[in-house]
């Protein structure tokens, strides 16, 4: 991965966080940048180093959790009460399973 390549995807800010961001931009508390309209998927092939493997995680986590959080949120805005319910009772059910299995 060049350094060109990271610096123009992966903006260090010192300044603090605009008051209104467009929908495909995230900022973090550690300020990394996620633009949300590029592919990430050459550059994280091309990670060699571990630094370069941390940030193509990080770009992965983020993308996808906040992929997560949208769908979940589309979900419950249109989902009835008693599937809301339902659903939020397996999810705990899954969350103490799998705790229980990895700890």
């Amino acid at each position: 991965m060049s350094q060109a390549r990271k610096a123009a995807h992966l903006k260090l800010k010192n300044s603090p966080p605009p008051a209104s961001r467009e929908n495909n931009d995230i900022e973090l508390n550690d300020k990394l940048k996620i633009d949300f309209t590029y592919d990430y998927s050459e550059d994280i092939k091309a990670a060699q180093t571990q630094a370069e493997m941390n940030i193509s995680s990080k770009w992965f986590f983020v993308i996808w959790d906040t992929e997560l959080n949208n769908l979940w949120n589309r979900f419950y805005n249109s989902a009835d009460q008693q599937t809301k319910k339902k659903i939020l009772e397996e999810q705990r059910n899954w969350i103490a399973m799998k705790e229980e299995v990895t700890l």
